[in-house]
């Protein structure tokens, strides 16, 4: 398991921007620490294309619900390719988020 701390963005990020990189894991799984408001949230994963080949963000799986509530702070778990790639968390809506972290885990794939 690696717990990465993530900053979460609260639009799209442009072509080439940096994310949190996760290699050699099955899973994602996003925690989100909410501390007032509501919103989404949703993966991101930047892939090809992008400004230059740089690198396009797109959502990657569904998005969830985001609150103060145990169901709005639960972990959701992404199935992911082993590769290399760069992640990152979308947030809209407002609420107030006090930490975020992705977990790579691993499921004997």
């Amino acid at each position: 398991m690696a717990y990465v701390e993530i900053t979460p963005v609260t639009s799209m990020p442009a072509d080439g921007a940096a994310g949190k990189e996760l290699t050699g894991f099955d899973a994602c799984e996003v925690s989100l620490d909410c501390s007032a408001g509501t919103g989404t949230a949703c993966l991101i994963k930047k892939g090809p294309g992008g400004t230059g080949g740089a690198g396009k963000w797109r959502q990657y799986g569904p998005s969830w619900t985001v609150d103060t509530t145990t169901a709005g702070q639960q972990v959701p778990r992404f199935k992911i390719p082993r590769d290399k790639a760069e992640y990152g968390v979308l947030i809209t809506g407002g609420p107030t988020i006090d930490a975020c972290y992705l977990e790579g885990t691993g499921h004997g794939r």
